[in-house]
């Protein structure tokens, strides 16, 4: 969590605490600076036209999955659900056979 000196960052930081689907709260930390700047370098300069709103979004997420720690959900049902017995088990040898 990021804020200004006196914003009450710290009480705000205290009560996130208290609840237990809050995965991190802490009074300072680096990422919120670091992707300020990623963000610049993506929407000015030479780099502006290699970087999609889709692209930034995607960058800037993985920054923060992966400093705090958190899993990301698969996004489509077919990722959630196992294949098949019959996709897992190697095809019989009569399959290969083209005499």
């Amino acid at each position: 969590m990021s804020g200004l000196p006196r914003s009450g960052s710290t009480l705000l930081a205290a009560i996130l605490k208290q609840n237990p689907a809050v995965s991190h709260a802490s009074y300072i930390t680096p990422v919120a600076p670091m992707m300020v700047k990623m963000t610049s370098l993506m929407v000015e300069g030479e780099y502006q036209t290699e970087f999609d709103m889709e692209s930034r979004n995607r960058i800037l997420r993985g920054v923060l999955l992966n400093y705090y720690g958190i899993a990301q959900q698969p996004s489509s049902p077919a990722a959630q659900q196992p294949s098949s017995p019959a996709a897992q088990q190697p095809s019989s040898p009569a399959a290969h056979n083209h005499r």
